[in-house]
């Protein structure tokens, strides 16, 4: 399901992972920015880059290490269907990226700010 666009900021969580962390998503010229925080893109998964570690892995318990994303299919699934960078799909709230390790990332904040109006 489509959502709000995610942007630099926004808050990511890996259900194998013990500590959400913020992205980051490095600014390209000429494209879209929220409130000067870079719009991600479906192919934005460099691990430590845009995907933070997430604590401590519990894949396998028995054996503890860092939650260090490893994305196979080479990106967030599904894309944004409201927006492209550069012929590349935008990230939004309704995209997922499947770990190696067993875990499913997602967003669970988008990272814009909104003011409240009366």
């Amino acid at each position: 399901m489509a959502g709000d666009l995610v942007v630099s900021g926004a808050l990511l969580t890996c259900a194998m992972g013990t500590a959400p962390q913020q992205a980051t998503f490095i600014p390209v010229p000429n494209a879209p920015s929220i409130d000067g925080n870079a719009v991600g893109k479906v192919t934005d998964i460099a691990p430590g880059l845009n995907i933070p570690l997430f604590g401590t892995c519990n894949a396998n318990p028995a054996v503890p290490k860092p939650c260090a994303p490893s994305i196979p299919s080479g990106q967030w699934i599904p894309g944004s269907t409201k927006l492209s960078i550069g012929g590349v799909m935008a990230l939004d709230t309704g995209c997922k990226a499947i770990c190696a390790q067993g875990g499913q990332i997602s967003v669970s904040f988008c990272g814009q700010m909104r003011s409240k109006t009366s």
